[in-house]
């Protein structure tokens, strides 16, 4: 093992302990790894360790496929692998294109919030109608904890010896977890669909977060949290592009319309000030929409397996660019790897 890659474990063990420590640390970890929800909770320590205002993370060679490049003299987020060697990753606001390729991460808007519930229910199971999108979110966040919940605390319980949660009895070790990891979900949620914290997170959510003071404890914690918010943010991501690139398609299409109307009139601008009627022949360009272009984790069960799942499939992404650089994240064939 080099001296580096010992130096990075060190950073990411100390960093575990340090955003355990207090509520507004945990909650500054949980912002960082909101927007980088497809690496592993490791991953996330070191990003967060490392710059922890980063939003889309991905290897050099991904980032040069999409043409950007990365800044001269920066220096690069470095992750451990399982094979003893360092990768490094470098966040989006790191790069630049000078032929203008531009980035674009998906947004959670307000007339997205329909379809992106029936999808969540499709997937998970029905909210019980709250009809409030944060509150449905963070209802998804309980349910999906719930029935994965026993998987992470068989872990736990394995590992809780030596920590603050050791003289826990059964019921209440249940407890710590499942409030803890339910509210780390739903604070993620919220984070990355860019709704306001404050009217729905609060300190008191993460009261049990120092209890987990040992590496291993912190690590069932972690796991759990990212394994499950990964899960629900991807069905949301989903979603949202597909509702983006019928945005884009209607918003095109209007345009062709338009500008076929204003040629038609011009068309007859000119026949009607020649006194005849002369027709406008194959002038004005037909209207039709564009070509699109061609572009260690626990699996976690839904809260409703089984149930048909509506939510669109085929070409979401095409070629969209960050679809490509988040799927890099922790992934481009490196030990680590959150893709499946």
């Amino acid at each position: 093992m080099s001296d580096k890659y010992r130096a990075i474990s060190d950073l990411a063990s100390s960093t575990a302990r340090s955003v355990t420590s207090s509520a507004g640390r945990y909650m500054s970890f949980l912002t960082t790894a909101a927007n980088n929800h497809k690496y592993s909770f490791r991953d996330q320590l070191l990003i967060h360790a490392q710059k922890p205002s980063a939003t889309a993370c991905a290897e050099l060679k991904t980032w040069n496929r999409l043409g950007r490049w990365v800044n001269k003299g920066t220096a690069g987020i470095a992750l451990l692998t399982d094979t003893g060697k360092l990768r490094h990753v470098f966040d989006l606001s790191d790069t630049n294109s000078r032929a203008g390729h531009e980035i674009s991460r998906w947004h959670m808007k307000e007339q997205y919030e329909d379809r992106v519930t029936e999808a969540l229910e499709n997937s998970f199971g029905a909210l019980g109608g709250y009809g409030d999108f944060p509150v449905d979110l963070m209802a998804i966040a309980a349910a999906v904890a719930e029935d994965n919940l026993p998987d992470y605390l068989d872990m736990l319980r394995s590992v809780k010896h030596g920590s603050l949660l050791e003289e826990l009895d059964e019921l209440n070790l249940e407890v710590w977890l499942k409030g803890t990891v339910t509210g780390s979900v739903s604070f993620m949620l919220l984070q990355r669909c860019g709704y306001e914290l404050g009217d729905y997170i609060i300190d008191e959510d993460f009261v049990h977060v120092y209890d987990f003071n040992t590496p291993e404890t912190i690590a069932v914690l972690g796991t759990a949290v990212s394994d499950i918010s990964e899960t629900i943010l991807r069905q949301i991501e989903l979603t949202v592009r597909f509702l983006e690139k019928e945005e884009r398609k209607q918003i095109r299409t209007f345009a062709n319309s338009e500008q076929a109307r204003d040629n038609t009139a011009k068309e007859n601008e000119r026949s009607d000030s020649h006194g005849a009627d002369i027709p406008s022949g194959g002038r004005i360009p037909v209207s039709g929409p564009e070509r699109a272009g061609d572009a260690g984790t626990r699996e976690v069960r839904p809260a409703a397996e089984g149930l048909p799942s509506q939510t669109p499939r085929g070409d979401i992404h095409g070629h969209d660019a960050l679809g490509d650089a988040e799927r890099a994240l922790g992934g481009d064939g490196q030990t680590g790897s959150r893709e499946g």
